[in-house]
């Protein structure tokens, strides 16, 4: 099967009163670039899509850039969510002391409390 212009896997499993179908991207580090549900249930459809774009880092790592979930009912569309996602970057080298309580220029002896 063909999703964003990249041929992928597509494996289907039936649980109970649902029908699940993953779309797999090999040449793209295994993303998962579509991912659909079926539910049948006392004579209603319920479909839910989720459609991801994906842009590689700087590091090389596969990363979504778009996210498109829309939810319909007996065919009619009940729901639609989108995300845009910026990645500025990942996987860089983290300096340790940034974890250290002197990073957060509290005075010294400043109670912290998890309540």
């Amino acid at each position: 099967d063909v999703v964003n212009e990249n041929d992928c896997l597509k494996i289907g499993y039936t649980f109970e009163d649902s029908t699940y179908s993953i779309w797999i991207d090999e040449n793209r580090a295994y993303t998962i670039p579509k991912f659909e549900w079926i539910r049948d249930q006392g004579g209603n459809r319920t479909l839910r899509t989720t459609t991801n774009t994906f842009q590689k880092t700087t590091t090389g790592i596969w990363f979504p850039k778009t996210i498109l979930s829309t939810e319909s009912l007996n065919g009619k569309v009940v729901s639609t969510f989108k995300a845009a996602i910026t990645v500025n970057s990942m996987n860089e080298p983290i300096n340790p002391d940034i974890f250290r309580r002197s990073s957060f220029g509290l005075p010294p002896n400043t109670l912290i409390n998890r309540d």
